[in-house]
């Protein structure tokens, strides 16, 4: 009888062994998964991060590029109203100019007749 006592003690010590052994390896792998799965997590929050970032120089640019668009545009209408004042100054000077031309003939034409009279 104590012999099998002892055959069945070794065998209740050899599943016990064994089990802990399976506790041991799976806890280990618990540990395993508990680091990688912090290191997704880390990894997760980073690329939010960027992608936050990205976004954000995204709007930035965005922003720069209306600025930009707007200023042209003040560029355009100021040159548009610059070459109009320009050819309103051209006209005004033409006027100014056919005047003058207009007044030297009628103080030629008057000396002509002054002329013409003291004939």
């Amino acid at each position: 009888v104590s012999s099998t006592m002892a055959t069945l003690k070794e065998c209740t010590c050899g599943a016990r062994d064994a089990y802990l052994a399976e506790v041991e390896k799976l806890d280990a792998a618990r540990r395993d998964v508990q680091k990688k799965t912090a290191g997704l997590v880390a990894l997760r929050e980073e690329a939010d991060c960027r992608i936050k970032t990205a976004q954000q120089a995204e709007q930035v640019a965005h922003q720069e590029q209306e600025v930009v668009k707007e200023d042209r545009e003040k560029l355009y209408r100021g040159q548009q109203a610059c070459e109009k004042r320009e050819v309103e100054m051209g006209q005004r000077e033409k006027l100014y100019r056919g005047q003058q031309a207009c007044e030297k003939r009628e103080v030629e034409m008057g000396q002509r007749e002054k002329l013409y009279r003291g004939q």
